[in-house]
């Protein structure tokens, strides 16, 4: 991986490093409060050996006195030496909780032993280290008459007393947060790298291709906030928000598409077009209306198709007429042109679901819908048609087998590689084309300055207005005024009048 690799893991998962640190600075806060100021008082003693009388005695003496240092080094923080100590200053704390808080050391090769004791207080801290070296002379002493060394003996001097800490030894605030910080850095990075290997779901255009096996035909950006698209012909209020409404896209991004679409790697543009996802909420139903008014800007004839028998939404959504639709066309009680509703002129037409169904494979079978897309072949330029998605249905898959093909859908960090693998595969196993893949990434403006761009969404009846009474020119003009007036303001798509 290369650092732009882990640049973009961080990048993705950056809620994850936040949250982490966040916990870590708010456990160190509460340390650093519940944790009392301790003070450290030190003192050095000396050994040394005594009663050397030539040359050979000292150098022997001065070999003892190392030996000796590693003893003392351990003996001064034993629990006798506690015990005494504690007896002697009458304190409230036990042997083994005092033997904790002393610590000795000493360097290298060296007669020179290191003491420090910890407490609260800096008086008693400086009081205790002074009274350890005390009963520590009277320990050693009868240490060594006990011993079986000879005549030689080792003195302990002190160096100097022990004076009270001016400042505190314990940890400070700033350092305490910044070790804080730096331990939720630690855990935030490795928990999101060990987040994104566990991870399975799409997120990158390569990753969408190779779960697919087709071509990306591009990425598709949608902001997360919306406004309710009004059920009449009135403009929704600005702070309006539709809970079941779907982001609005660039149209930048949908011009592209169209483009790879239709002048990709096929030889005729496909004019039948299945949009399926792999799974629910990957924003196909929002694509395929998008896209619908992207094909009509460029001048062509389009039908907008909810071929979602189970779950119907686009009809709803732009208040029109539910039925007649596909499921009346495909059981014979309805024509097809009979059934297709013509509410914005001749630029987007739509053919809705129809009446509810409990089993819609029944009536979604392959020659009555080869008949049918190919009665729409010869009317409009494209044929856009929504389905169900392809876990666990398999309509989708009916649906491209008949047309000229399907468009998979995936959503970022929605739609994982075994899924879209599988509803590939689905697809090719009736030797339904696959046209290509689109990514779709939502993206959450909420927090941006009222002046930003992507604040809010034109809903859809604002931008599929249905045609008014004809014969009242000046109002169909300044219906057109207006419709104008907001597609510049608000860069949304253009639908040309026919």
């Amino acid at each position: 991986m290369t650092i732009k690799d882990y640049l973009r893991i961080l990048r993705a998962r950056w809620a994850i490093v936040a949250f982490a640190v966040a916990v870590c600075l708010v456990a160190a806060l509460a340390t650093y409060a519940v944790r009392p100021t301790e003070y450290t008082a030190r003192m050095s003693m000396y050994v040394s050996a005594t009663g050397a009388e030539d040359a050979a005695s000292a150098a022997y003496g001065a070999q003892l006195s190392l030996q000796r240092v590693k003893s003392y080094v351990i003996l001064l923080g034993s629990r006798r030496i506690a015990e005494q100590v504690v007896a002697r200053l009458d304190l409230p704390d036990s042997p083994d909780d005092l033997s904790k808080r002393i610590t000795a050391s000493t360097p290298v090769d060296s007669q020179v032993i290191d003491l420090e004791v910890v407490d609260r207080s800096p008086d008693r801290a400086a009081i205790i280290a002074n009274t350890v070296y005390d009963e520590f002379v009277q320990v050693s002493a009868e240490l060594t008459r006990n011993s079986q060394l000879g005549q030689s003996t080792v003195a302990l001097r002190m160096v100097e007393p022990a004076p009270p800490p001016r400042s505190p030894s314990s940890t400070g605030l700033g350092l305490t947060l910044a070790l804080g910080l730096l331990a939720g850095l630690i855990i935030g990075v490795a928990a999101a790298f060990v987040r994104n290997t566990l991870d399975t779901s799409i997120r990158t255009r390569e990753s969408l291709a190779a779960a697919s096996g087709a071509r990306v035909l591009g990425t598709v950006t949608y902001d997360v906030r919306r406004r309710r698209a009004p059920t009449t012909d009135d403009e929704a209020q600005p702070d309006e928000a539709q809970p079941s409404g779907l982001p609005r896209s660039s149209s930048e991004d949908l011009r592209k598409l169209r483009t790879n679409l239709r002048f990709g790697s096929q030889r005729q543009a496909p004019k039948v077009v299945v949009v399926a996802s792999a799974l629910t909420g990957e924003g196909k139903t929002t694509l395929v209306v998008d896209l619908a008014a992207t094909l009509a800007a460029g001048g062509l004839r389009v039908l907008l198709v909810d071929g979602d028998l189970r779950r119907p939404m686009i009809a709803e959504r732009l208040g029109l007429a539910t039925s007649p639709g596909v499921a009346e066309v495909l059981s014979g009680k309805v024509r097809v042109g009979d059934a297709i509703q013509r509410p914005w002129e001749d630029t987007v037409h739509f053919l809705s679901a129809g009446a509810a169904m409990a089993n819609p494979s029944d009536v979604l079978t392959a020659e009555p819908l080869e008949t049918v897309f190919a009665e729409l072949r010869g009317k409009y330029d494209a044929v856009l048609v929504d389905s169900p998605a392809l876990d666990p249905y398999t309509d989708a898959a009916v649906l491209a087998a008949a047309g000229d093909g399907a468009v998979l859908v995936c959503r970022s960090g929605v739609g994982t590689h075994a899924a879209l693998a599988s509803a590939a595969e689905g697809l090719r196993a009736v030797s339904a084309p696959i046209l290509g893949a689109v990514l779709v990434v939502i993206r959450d403006t909420r927090f941006r300055l009222p002046s930003g761009r992507g604040l809010g969404a034109v809903p859809w009846t604002q931008l599929y207005r249905p045609q008014h009474n004809a014969a009242d020119p000046e109002a169909e003009a300044a219906e057109r005024s207006e419709t104008a007036e907001t597609n510049g303001s608000r860069n949304s798509l253009p639908v040309q009048r026919g």
